[in-house]
């Protein structure tokens, strides 16, 4: 089982549902949207860095689509993409606040115990 599963709403729009595994877990969520010319630069980027780090798992989340609306204020998501670090010991979210490069991204994936202003700090 992994920390993040998307499912779908009754409405059909697919939300971010936070489990608790019991093994440790990562997971690296990209909130996006079809449209967004920042999205759409990420992109590749993203999938880049998934290949670099296989042990995380890597989903991204249409934040364009309504049905969304809530999930979307749970992770106080205010623009696209969004990224950030679930882990299955760890009831927080961490946001990502890098550059938008491979590298960043990897050292954002790989990361150990970082609070939100530490990463931000970094960077």
């Amino acid at each position: 089982r992994v920390p993040v599963r998307l499912v779908r709403s009754p409405g059909g729009a697919k939300r971010v549902q936070l489990l608790h595994a019991k093994a440790p877990t990562r997971t690296i969520l990209m909130v996006y949207a079809p449209w967004c010319t920042h999205c759409n630069e990420m992109k590749p980027i993203f999938f880049e860095a998934a290949k670099a780090v296989p042990q995380c798992e890597w989903k991204r989340l249409n934040g364009d689509e309504k049905e969304n609306e809530p999930t979307l204020k749970e992770l106080k998501v205010t623009g696209f993409p969004t990224l950030f670090r679930i882990d299955s010991s760890s009831p927080t979210p961490v946001r990502f606040r890098g550059p938008r490069t491979i590298d960043a991204l990897v050292e954002f994936a790989t990361a150990e115990g970082e609070a939100e202003g530490e990463a931000e700090a970094r960077h």
